[in-house]
């Protein structure tokens, strides 16, 4: 603990197991505050490894440079502790940009003034874990003066409403797991868009299909949209190490979104797929497969066909860019590229092993 005191890095990382020695000689309740010693990022218990033993209690923390802080990171079993602490901040958070916590824990008393704590907050991103419950969390509404500078959403789309309204979001991934169970039907996504608000340029969603309908509350609800993603986040959720493959094609192909009179003008356009495994990623078969994919989109946009999506299969992202951001016209032509990403076996690093003989397991690349 009093080495802790002394440091004083830019980053901290800091995991607990349930089954250090350390823990199992401490009593009930007479656990001392952990200090967390930070000048701008933390990443507090990120672990989601099932092979960690759970903590037996409820961990104290301690900020020493609550007023410095730009992002902090909670895992599952870290939450609540950081909620715990920031809470009740005598100082506030008042450089804090970036919080990344998990959203069953909405719900707790603790959130609300938690998020009161960080006035500059800009980046709010709540996640799920693989062993979520699948009971959607609730949360209390949140007065106009929580979160005033937030641009960026990032949790699951039925909580976004409760903070889209009274402010200028600019950014919404309606997304909090890469699993491809977690995806919504377009006709419960609809409603949740009408509410976003006019100023929203960048949108991502986990959606079944993209009927026309939903092309048209796009259009309709968010004019100012400049960046639309598809299950472009969607993996196959292998624990271990990814490889990203991007393929830049010598296509320069020219797309059309909706139909009069709400069409889309994006500048970037993003979509998942999974293609068949016997196509070699970057060859020309591949790049062909990748324009044959953009021009059915978004009509016959089929992913793998909904009803038969191969989970352990690797997912690829089709991307394209307009080439002239100035030019607004709805059909204008742009870069095609394919990004194709795979897992390898799990790897594990250590991340801290400073103190109460902690040492972790590596946070799996292919969470959210």
């Amino acid at each position: 603990m009093a080495t802790l005191r002394t440091l004083t890095p830019t980053r901290f990382e800091l995991e607990t197991r349930g089954d250090d020695i350390t823990w199992q000689k401490l009593p009930q309740g007479d656990i001392p505050p952990t200090p967390v010693p930070a000048r701008q990022v933390v990443f507090f218990k990120c672990d989601t490894s099932p092979r960690q033993a759970p903590v037996p209690a409820l961990v104290s923390l301690h900020f020493l440079h609550p007023t410095t802080l730009e992002e902090i990171n909670a895992g599952p079993s870290g939450t609540e502790s950081v909620l715990a602490t920031m809470s009740v901040s005598s100082s506030g958070f008042p450089r804090l940009v970036t919080l990344d916590i998990y959203a069953r824990f909405v719900s707790y008393p603790e959130f609300i003034p938690t998020l009161r704590q960080c006035p500059n907050l800009t980046t709010l991103r709540l996640r799920s874990a693989f062993t979520d419950s699948p009971v959607r969390p609730t949360m209390a509404p949140i007065s106009p003066d929580i979160l005033p500078a937030l641009v960026t959403y990032h949790g699951p789309p039925h909580l976004a409403p409760f903070f889209a309204s009274d402010r200028r979001i600019r950014d919404f991934k309606l997304w909090s797991s890469r699993r491809a169970s977690s995806v919504v039907k377009p006709v419960l996504l609809a409603p949740i868009l009408q509410q976003l608000g006019s100023h929203v340029e960048v949108l991502e969603i986990g959606v079944a299909t993209l009927p026309s309908f939903l092309i048209s509350v796009i259009a309709e609800s968010l004019p100012k949209l400049r960046s639309l993603a598809v299950n472009a986040h969607l993996s196959s959720y292998h624990p271990g190490v990814a490889t990203t493959q991007i393929t830049r094609t010598h296509f320069e192909p020219s797309i059309s979104i909706g139909e009069e009179p709400s069409l889309l003008s994006l500048d970037s356009l993003s979509f998942g797929v999974q293609i068949p495994e016997h196509i070699s990623v970057g060859s020309l078969e591949h790049e062909e497969v990748g324009l044959d994919l953009l021009s059915r989109f978004p009509v016959l946009y089929d992913p793998t066909s909904w009803d038969h999506w191969a989970i352990e299969l690797a997912w690829s992202k089709i991307i394209w860019n307009r080439l002239d951001t100035t030019d607004r016209s709805h059909v204008a032509p742009g870069e095609l590229s394919i990004e194709h990403v795979e897992y390898h076996e799990t790897v594990f690093r250590t991340l801290c092993n400073a103190t109460l003989g902690c040492c972790s397991v590596a946070r799996e690349s292919n969470l959210v």
